[in-house]
């Protein structure tokens, strides 16, 4: 799918952050990958306004992760960019974010966590369109067994 500018590219992320909080038992990972620039935390704000959260959403580069509380879930924003080595993520204890139950962890960069991260239940990859400066393409995939939730998307 195609967005054109920015505030397109939150309205997709609201409507996979209603399905999100729907079916929060189901996804525990999203994984969002494209190049700097290319949309990750505006949809990240997108999917953290249609869970329910309705304060500032901010990139985690510098703090590695910024915790959002809301009413069902507890969203874990990682950003990995600056990730020097897996053994950072075990340092601030990545598996007591990863075992917190109704909790989601949505994660910027995730190859640069190695093996210590999960493999996602949705995965999101944006890239720039050449065509247009702020327009993007994105595709977004879901585990095997949540494939029945992607018919759902365009309901919400």
């Amino acid at each position: 799918m195609k967005t054109s500018n920015a505030c397109e590219t939150i309205k997709l992320g609201k409507k996979l952050g209603k399905l999100i909080k729907y079916h929060h038992n189901k996804i525990r990972t999203i994984h969002l990958q494209g190049d700097l620039g290319t949309g990750k935390t505006t949809i990240s704000k997108g999917i953290m306004e249609g869970i329910g959260y309705s304060g500032l959403v901010k990139s985690p580069t510098f703090a590695l992760v910024e915790i959002y509380e809301c009413k069902e879930i507890t969203v874990f924003h990682f950003d990995l960019y600056r990730l020097y080595s897996e053994r950072e993520l075990l340092d601030i204890g990545i598996q007591e974010y990863l075992d917190q139950k109704d909790a989601i962890s949505i994660f910027e960069w995730p190859k640069n966590g190695g093996v210590t991260i999960p493999s996602p239940c949705i995965e999101i990859k944006l890239t720039n369109d050449e065509n247009r400066l702020d327009s993007r393409i994105i595709e977004i995939r879901f585990k095997k067994n949540l494939t029945e939730l992607v018919k759902s998307l365009n309901s919400f």
